[in-house]
């Protein structure tokens, strides 16, 4: 039996690491042909677009991996099926279960792989990696947003190098509508903070307006990030994002649809399984067959992933509460392809 899986485990891991390096390179060639003109044309140094693309390797990996991971157990199982190995496998009376037993196995180190990788290393490089982008490649460093809780911060113009923000704004917002706003030439910005110096503040609470100044203002929960990232919301780890939901506890909705789509996302790699197994199992000894059921397992994938991304972004616009329907997805999901299997 251990032999049987071994064998199993060591054609899935070829197929795997294959597909993997191809995906990847088809986003690299694809990422850098769009890319191009803008590489030309604001003289970005080559080796500033090669820490770019590595900086988003982890990004992209943890993106892909669903996916890789889906095509390889359908490449692996089906054309083991194609050549009769799977029928002679479970004539020896050896269970359609325990033959999925080896990629079960990875599928759970690459669950924990993934969550590692997410939370401790994407958020790192993948800042770095949005910090190239958008300063260095695409010249985005003037007339910047961002927003934290309640607070709407807008900057003239920031320079990474130094650390500094000029020409500062600063919207606190309550029940929509602006109770303070600040404004300071220059400001400091630090990894959970920017610092406005020297601001003038003008409350607008009561009926009277007051003007003021003070000496410094810290703004929590901004940083280079929340200014040139394209997607809010997208980089902080699990545990930032909890911080994030108790601290801010308007835009809990946001924090939680993230927390929940990051847990689901690694575990869809063992929820998918059943589906795989269902479709690769059953393929006959026939070229056709085999192609057919690869594909239609590629599409049950894509509907799958799809149908997650789809609850995270209807989240993510306070459309549904995340929590229940991408769960009750998953386990309707789980349960039914487990059932197509166990009945084969």
């Amino acid at each position: 039996m251990k032999l049987i899986y071994r064998y199993i485990a060591k054609r899935f891991i070829k197929v795997f690491l294959l597909v993997f390096v191809i995906a990847l390179s088809l986003f690299y060639v694809i990422d850098f042909f769009n890319n191009l003109s803008t590489l030309i044309s604001n003289k970005v140094n080559l080796s500033l677009a090669l820490y770019y693309y590595l900086a988003y390797t982890p990004k992209m990996t943890y993106v892909l991996l669903p996916f890789v991971f889906s095509i390889s157990t359908l490449i692996t199982l089906g054309y083991m099926a194609y050549t009769n190995e799977i029928l002679a496998i479970k004539n020896s009376g050896v269970s359609t279960m325990k033959i999925a037993t080896p990629i079960y196995t990875i599928a759970i180190a690459l669950v924990l792989f993934m969550l590692v990788l997410d939370n401790f290393i994407v958020p790192y490089t993948y800042d770095k990696a949005l910090l190239i982008r958008e300063i260095y490649i695409e010249n985005k460093n003037q007339n910047l947003w961002a927003k934290e809780g309640n607070v709407f911060v807008k900057i003239n113009s920031i320079f990474y190098n130094q650390k500094l923000a000029n020409g500062v704004e600063a919207y606190f917002v309550q029940h929509d509508s602006i109770k303070k706003v600040a404004f300071a030439k220059l400001a400091k910005i630090n990894n959970f903070s920017v610092t406005l110096d020297n601001p003038t503040i003008v409350n607008l609470e009561k009926s009277n307006i007051k003007l003021f100044s003070q000496k410094k203002l810290d703004l929590k929960g901004f940083n280079f990030i929340s200014f040139v990232k394209s997607l809010e919301y997208q980089t902080p780890n699990i545990f930032e994002l909890y911080k994030k939901s108790v601290i801010f506890s308007p835009n809990r909705f946001l924090y939680i649809s993230e927390i929940t789509f990051k847990i689901i996302y690694a575990l869809s790699l063992i929820a998918i399984l059943p589906c795989l197994l269902f479709m690769s199992i059953n393929i006959s000894a026939r070229k056709d067959d085999l192609v057919r059921k690869v594909f239609l397992g590629t599409l049950y994938s894509l509907t799958f992933f799809g149908i997650l991304m789809l609850f995270n972004a209807m989240a993510q616009s306070k459309i549904i509460n995340p929590i229940f329907p991408i769960s009750i997805v998953v386990i309707i999901w789980f349960l039914y392809f487990l059932k197509k299997v166990l009945e084969n």
